[in-house]
């Protein structure tokens, strides 16, 4: 026997009150005198769920609003210049990085026409470019493209030095720099404190902030055909698995000798080609070549780059002039302090340091090492004093009103604390040429003079600047560049190697080192080496400079050797000297 269940009639309230029984009565409304309950807050944005698809998003920090997709738009010059970045990167791998001169050889072959080819060709990549694209060359531009072609040029011409290989770093960021002048979306209309701001931009921000572009500029190559998405995949996909696929590849013809000798009759390309070197190239040359394209796209296309200007750049640093001058003046006077108690102590020995002469109690080596690294590293913290004193001081009023001025105190201790740095600089140098004096000239020892001398001429410009303020930004940058670009084409082994010999030859050292100059310098130093083999009056230095020659013959040098070397490791230099020696 069962209880059919009857239906409730649930269509009118009455109807719902009837069926909840007699006793069921309408709850009473609420009474106002009583406070009601207390809200809870909302849960931050991440912690609540999301809305439901009607209501309309309201928050502009909600986790599930979706984020408009970037456009970058492309057309032709980008697809073309999409697959030309690519065989760039490549090159940049293949041209400007040293290899091994030959099998089972550990003497390295450096670039030396490779580096003016590759930088000579990537300049005329982003000029194309910017021309295809409508960017008119500006005049900092051109005047950039000038310095550029300076500083590679001695690449070409002179043999490749460890001077020259410290500079390439500084050739990098300038030729990346340079995008920011060529195509106006420069920060500092000229050179200055604030061309460290369009560094930083070109180097990280415009690049990695357009990096998708490539894969839009890719694109437009195959937007007239069918199916376009899927042939683009599909190449993508090749290109980001190509180190996957040639690291196979490799092992493959590495494990079995058989199907390496297949391999090598059916191309006969693979026996001359270092595969290993070739893998890597190519798989960072990949993003590298994006690298760059986004670099010349986000300069092409200055709407979508970081708005960063000089206006927005002054108020970022206006807002951080927070210290005060009492702040920042009392550590400088504690630091002058101790300058001159140090100057005052060691008085004898700066005055016989700045007049040559050197102290009865002390050898040349001893007196010439002693302290030299730690000044320099003082006078390199000044700077850097200075340079936050004036970046991060609170800025007062001028007496009309006008704009913010520096503080005439900091400006005072500034030109002090300069001059008493350009007095250790001068103690440091004159310690160095002493041991120049005694022990002659090497890379690092003429590195070292180099810089002290910028480093004198900058300190002597902030001391102007805090006595009659003037924009020192531009002369300092004028500096750097025009001392970097004299180091370069200054030849620095033919200058090491001829100060040393002449010497000899002159009678003011006893002994001059045949094996260093023929051993660790490059071919800059054969013209001084077939002076001392024909005019040495020792017989034993003249048969050291003349096995040296023999062994440059055989050899070469120690950045440029002999063997199978690459084309990107000739020089004008290299090749002229090898010629004139080998005929004897």
């Amino acid at each position: 026997m069962t209880n059919p269940i009857e239906p409730i009639d649930l269509s009118t309230p009455e109807a719902v009150l009837g069926a909840a029984g007699p006793e069921a009565t309408p709850p009473a409304p609420p009474d106002p005198a009583i406070a009601p309950p207390p809200v809870p807050p909302l849960a931050p944005p991440h912690y609540r769920w999301a809305p439901a698809p009607s209501m309309p998003y309201t928050n502009p920090y909600d986790p599930y609003r979706p984020m408009p997709k970037k456009v970058y738009p492309a057309g032709r010059a980008e697809g073309v210049l999409a697959l030309v970045v690519i065989v760039l990167g490549y090159l940049a791998w293949n041209w400007l990085t040293p290899r091994f001169a030959d099998q089972g050889s550990f003497a390295m072959a450096f670039p030396s026409v490779g580096v003016t080819a590759f930088f000579v060709l990537a300049m005329a990549c982003s000029l194309l470019y910017f021309r295809a694209k409508q960017v008119p060359l500006s005049r900092g531009g051109a005047i950039g493209a000038v310095l550029l072609l300076l500083a590679v040029l001695p690449y070409a011409i002179f043999a490749t030095t460890p001077i020259h290989i410290l500079f390439g770093p500084a050739l990098v960021i300038a030729y990346l720099t340079w995008h920011a002048y060529v195509a106006r979306t420069a920060v500092a209309p000229r050179l200055g404190a604030l061309t460290l701001v369009d560094t930083v931009q070109q180097v990280f921000a415009v690049p990695f902030s357009h990096f998708g572009s490539w894969a839009a500029g890719l694109r437009t190559l195959f937007k007239e055909r069918k199916q376009p998405t899927q042939l683009l995949v599909a190449l993508i996909a090749i290109v980001v698995a190509l180190p996957v696929i040639a690291l196979v590849f490799a092992l493959l013809v590495s494990a079995d000798a058989a199907f390496s000798q297949w391999i090598s009759g059916l191309t006969g390309v693979f026996e001359r080609f270092d595969l290993w070197r070739l893998l890597w190239q190519l798989g960072l040359g990949v993003p590298l070549g994006i690298y760059l394209f986004a670099l010349m796209y986000g300069n092409a296309h200055p709407a979508q780059a970081a708005a960063v200007t000089a206006e927005n750049s002054a108020r970022s640093l206006s807002s951080a002039r927070k210290l005060s001058t009492v702040a920042l003046g009392a550590p400088t006077i504690v630091l002058i302090i101790i300058y001159l108690a140090f100057l005052a102590v060691t008085g004898t020995n700066l005055v016989s340091a700045l007049l040559g002469n050197l102290p009865a109690e002390v050898t040349y080596a001893a007196y010439a090492r002693e302290g030299f690294f730690q000044l320099t590293v003082v006078a390199m913290i000044n700077l850097a004093v200075l340079a936050f004193t004036y970046l991060f001081s609170k800025r007062g009023s001028s007496t009309e009103g006008g704009a913010p001025t520096y503080s005439k105190l900091l400006r005072w201790l500034g030109a002090i604390l300069a001059s008493l740095t350009l007095l250790l600089v001068a103690m440091a140098a004159s310690k160095m040429i002493i041991y120049i004096s005694s022990y002659n000239l090497t890379s690092l020892r003429l590195t070292t003079m180099w810089a002290m001398a910028v480093m004198f001429i900058v300190f002597l410009l902030v001391l102007v600047w805090n006595i009659r303020p003037f924009k020192v930004g531009t002369p300092i940058a004028i500096v750097l560049i025009v001392a970097t670009l004299g180091l370069v084409w200054a030849n620095p082994d033919r200058i090491i190697a001829d100060y040393n010999v002449d010497r000899y030859l002159a009678g003011n050292t006893r002994t001059v080192d045949v094996a260093y100059l023929g051993g660790e310098l490059g071919d800059g130093a054969i013209p001084a080496l077939i002076k001392l083999r024909d005019q040495a009056s020792d017989p034993a230095i003249r048969q050291a400079a003349k096995q040296a020659l023999q062994n440059y013959a055989a050899d070469g040098s120690s950045f440029n050797p002999r063997g199978d070397t690459p084309w990107t490791s000739w020089s004008w230099q290299a090749w002229y000297w090898s010629e004139l020696v080998g005929r004897g």
